[in-house]
């Protein structure tokens, strides 16, 4: 099941300024689901927005997104494997357009061997879209490993 916004608002009243919102048992652990439940909604949306326009581009951003959680140090191979993208070239001007529109930085460690990060600095609002995607998007890597764990227990 699925909920919108504006009736999460209203069967929580949390438009009534004058009411505080008391929340305990069920009726918390049911704002709970309903919030997890709206939460998912946006990450799809995400998804849907980065495999429509600039594929590449988005799908680096939240593959970057969801290793930030895990790891301290990211390089690009990582998000190449996270992405199970065979072929490192259809990301390299993904990352050169990234870093230039000032989305990501990436830091040369060695020849061939590049850090990147997420520029939340530059752009706040990429804390919450990487909250968001560490905690409700699948990776194409989770995806692939859900399966495997499936067939394991067949």
């Amino acid at each position: 099941m699925t909920i919108s916004l504006s009736e999460f608002i209203k069967k929580y009243e949390l438009d009534v300024l004058n009411k505080s919102l008391e929340l305990k048992g069920l009726n918390k652990a049911e704002f709970l689901n309903d919030l997890k439940i709206i939460m998912q909604s946006i990450s799809k949306l995400f998804d849907s927005l980065a495999n429509t326009s600039y594929k590449n581009e988005g799908l680096l951003l939240l593959g970057l997104a969801k290793l930030q959680k895990k790891d301290a140090v990211i390089l690009k191979s990582d998000i190449k494997n996270c992405l199970l993208i065979e072929r490192y070239d259809a990301l390299t001007n993904s990352f050169e357009k990234l870093e230039k529109e000032n989305y990501i930085k990436i830091k040369e460690i060695r020849t061939n061997i590049h850090q990147v990060k997420l520029n939340e600095e530059d752009n706040p609002n990429f804390k919450i879209f990487r909250e968001i995607v560490q905690n409700y998007w699948e990776s194409p890597e989770e995806q692939k490993n859900r399966v495997k764990k499936w067939e394991e227990l067949e």
